[in-house]
């Protein structure tokens, strides 16, 4: 898959790519948090935020003066190569988020 990945997806990070096979195998269609990173000062916000809604149905959170756009999303193999493919996309980064709970009742290990 590493060949793949560097051949294919040269725009997707690494971890989306092992993440999104992992979850593939408890479901065909998992969601995922993307973040899509454009160049700065190259990217029209408003044409962003429609690809990606065209590209899967779900409106993105803009961030950082809209270099920056936030999905939960249904994904695939095949719709991260269509993402990654626009000339203003520069890098499909993961979303690691942190449990809530765990914002509510730290723990420290010593």
């Amino acid at each position: 898959m590493q060949n793949k990945h560097e051949e294919y997806l040269l725009k997707v990070d690494e971890y989306v790519i092992n993440d999104l096979i992992t979850r593939q195998r408890e479901s065909p269609l998992p969601h995922k948090s993307i973040r899509y990173k454009f160049f700065k000062g190259r990217v029209d916000s408003q044409k962003a935020k429609s690809f990606i809604f065209q590209k899967t149905a779900m409106m993105p959170a803009i961030y950082d003066n809209g270099t920056h756009h936030l999905t939960n999303q249904k994904l695939t193999v095949n719709m991260l190569n269509e993402i990654s493919h626009s000339k203003d996309v520069w890098k499909l980064l993961a979303n690691k988020v942190v449990a809530s709970e765990d914002l509510i009742h730290p723990t420290f290990k010593a």
